[in-house]
């Protein structure tokens, strides 16, 4: 199901009928979606995780998502196993996206920072910024950092046959949220990035990131609104009503964005229509005699 929600028809609206839609280099974001599987694990669709509502054990997709002002959309979904290694999966949902967007910059959480696809990602010249996991060695870093605002560092990591040189950021956190906390102990974030950074960019790189936390947002509303419910232990059914919910939520999006656009290509105001209001609109118009 690799690219599900890619597709030529797509491309042609944002492009030649509604130009204002995604025609300029856009932020993305990658991560994982995962609903809770109750039951023994009796396939290698099945996953482990972090435990959530009652199970370790989840059904999951990995999506490539538009993360700008205003638009969450998913450009491309695949599912992710037992089986799927992860640097092969980032791999296929970029090159499936790069055939609709030119990605200005990648977003990902720390779970994607490994020596491999930060080197691959260079190599495809996708820029990225994502969290770093933290170790003795960069301990030494924050701890080098202390009494300042940022530092900002050349870091070089070897995995296997593979060294990459990307930059760690060390940021006191004050400088990326733009506000002063409480607390007067200062602290630090991680990030690596491939970008060119210098001390006057260093805090907005890192506000991209921020953008991300529209993905979570976008889940959420899948889970109150769009996803199906089944009793069923069909797999391949639990599977498709999860990627269901991704189309669901791309439609809502993709229809308010039509409604915020003039022929023109230029936007123009639309009122809020809700998550709520399009499934009960959208489930009429299917349950309507043609």
């Amino acid at each position: 199901m690799s690219g599900a929600l890619s597709s030529p028809a797509t491309a042609m609206c944002w492009r030649r009928r509604y130009p204002c839609l995604l025609t300029h280099p856009v932020v993305c974001a990658l991560d994982c979606n995962d609903r809770e599987y109750y039951g023994k694990k009796t396939s290698g669709l099945i996953v482990g995780g972090k435990h959530k509502n009652g199970t370790n054990w989840f059904y999951r997709i990995a999506t490539l998502c538009v993360v700008e002002k205003g638009i969450r959309f998913e450009i491309a979904a695949t599912e992710y196993n037992i089986f799927s290694s992860l640097p092969k999966v980032v791999r296929r949902l970029i090159e499936d996206a790069l055939r609709h967007v030119r990605i200005r910059h990648l977003l990902m959480d720390r779970a994607f920072s490994t020596v491999e696809i930060r080197h691959m990602l260079t190599d495809m010249g996708i820029s990225y910024v994502m969290p770093i996991e933290t170790n003795d060695r960069i301990d030494r870093e924050v701890k080098a950092t202390h009494g300042l605002r940022f530092r900002h560092i050349e870091w070089t990591t070897t995995f296997r046959c593979i060294t990459d040189t990307t930059t760690l950021i060390v940021i006191d956190r004050d400088e990326v949220r733009q506000q002063k906390h409480r607390s007067s102990k200062s602290v630090y974030w991680l990030y690596v990035t491939n970008m060119s950074v210098t001390d006057g960019n260093v805090a907005d790189i890192c506000r991209f990131y921020d953008a991300r936390w529209g993905i979570e947002s976008g889940y959420r509303i899948d889970d109150h609104e769009f996803t199906g419910r089944t009793t069923s232990h069909n797999e391949s059914l639990r599977l498709f009503y999860l990627f269901l919910s991704v189309l669901l939520r791309n439609i809502w999006t993709l229809f308010k964005l039509l409604l915020g656009c003039t022929g023109a290509g230029n936007k123009a105001p639309v009122e809020e229509f809700s998550a709520g209001e399009f499934r009960e609109r959208f489930g009429k118009e299917f349950r309507s005699p043609s």
